[in-house]
């Protein structure tokens, strides 16, 4: 099954920083500048006009794959600039979310790649946020390494995503 995550992209409108957010209820995650109090993740990007936001999870082609590969989770959120692609999974559990919050990202990454030609990308990084734990600092190098020599993405945990290249 062919997926453009592409034709699901939309501009983000120049501000300082912008949030994301899971609003649950089966709907995709929500890119928000003005309510800061819901977001479970924090995007610098200082006025730059070339930021894109793709909402992921709970998208109607995704939701037909994931019915075709059942137990398939995909992440929340991509974000992109000309020279990168962020992925995004939001959490908001106290126990057990990290190892699934990987997993959704490795998924919708390797679906991604099927998909699309991510060679044209100077910057991959994927973001593990959990808003419960916003300070969580994952120090397992072994993990990280695994998951850069998987996916050829940075791993990152932290709630505040740093301006993009």
């Amino acid at each position: 099954m062919r997926i453009d995550f592409y034709k699901y992209e939309q501009d983000v409108s120049p501000c300082k920083e912008f949030g994301l957010y899971d609003a649950g209820n089966n709907t995709p995650a929500i890119l928000d500048s003005d309510n800061p109090e819901k977001w479970e993740a924090t995007v610098e990007c200082n006025g730059r006009r070339d930021y894109k936001f793709i909402a992921v999870d709970n998208v109607r082609e995704l939701l037909q794959y994931k019915k075709q590969n059942a137990g398939t989770d995909t992440c929340d959120a991509i974000l992109r600039t000309a020279k990168t692609l962020c992925f995004v999974e939001l959490k908001n559990q106290a126990k057990s979310w990290f190892e699934e919050a990987l997993c959704q990202l490795e998924t919708t990454i390797k679906l991604f790649k099927e998909n699309h030609d991510i060679n044209i990308y100077s910057s991959k990084r994927a973001y593990a946020v959990n808003k419960t734990h916003p300070h969580f600092h994952y120090s397992n190098k072994e993990k990280k390494q695994r998951f850069y020599k998987t996916t050829e993405f940075v791993l990152e945990c932290e709630t505040k995503i740093k301006e993009l290249k």
